[in-house]
């Protein structure tokens, strides 16, 4: 969960040049995400679902549906980059909103021993203007690994090598370019 909240959050840069700290909400801001079908202008008031024309655009995939915003088709067909201007400070697309992921990290209950697996991040289904549980203060909330509910998934990263693997791998290229010329 930590990396997750990480990945979401944490900003190298946050205060300065080399001054880290965490955003409040995964799109780099202290702000509430306003979530709707992307492009939409929404109406950010809770209980009054649907366009406005003089509200904020969407910046999720959260808070809304067919019966909430007729004629927009439905949240599960959003694609991967629909809301192309939010990013995590490290550029990772729809942190919030679309679908809750699970995590590596386990909840162990008091007597059972390990029992269930923390989600982090918010869901499509997330309540219209009341912003979205992909907070650093709140946790989504943990299941069953043996469940597979249609509100989440999980995200797949990999390493990336840093400047020092590369380093060692541009010195390796030019003893290895040297070796071939003095032979």
């Amino acid at each position: 969960m930590d990396e997750w909240i990480k990945a979401a959050h944490y900003d190298p840069h946050r205060y300065g040049q080399n001054q880290g700290g965490y955003w409040l909400f995964s799109n780099s801001t202290d702000e509430w995400i306003p979530g709707g079908p992307p492009g939409v202008n929404i109406n950010p008031f809770p209980g009054a679902p649907g366009p406005n024309p003089n509200g904020p655009i969407a910046q999720a995939n959260y808070g809304w549906d067919t019966f909430t915003f007729p004629g927009y088709g439905s949240p599960f067909n959003v694609l991967l980059g629909a809301y192309p201007d939010v990013q995590s400070p490290w550029g990772l697309l729809d942190v919030a909103g679309a679908t809750s992921e699970w995590t590596e990290q386990v909840f162990y209950g008091a007597l059972e021993g390990p029992r269930f697996r923390y989600l982090e991040g918010s869901y499509w289904g997330g309540a219209p203007g009341y912003g979205v549980a992909d907070t650093v203060w709140s946790t989504y909330g943990a299941l069953t690994p043996n469940l597979a509910p249609f509100d989440s998934g999980f995200r797949i990263a990999s390493t990336v090598p840093g400047p020092t693997g590369l380093v060692v791998l541009a010195s390796g290229c030019v003893l290895v370019v040297v070796r071939r010329k003095r032979e």
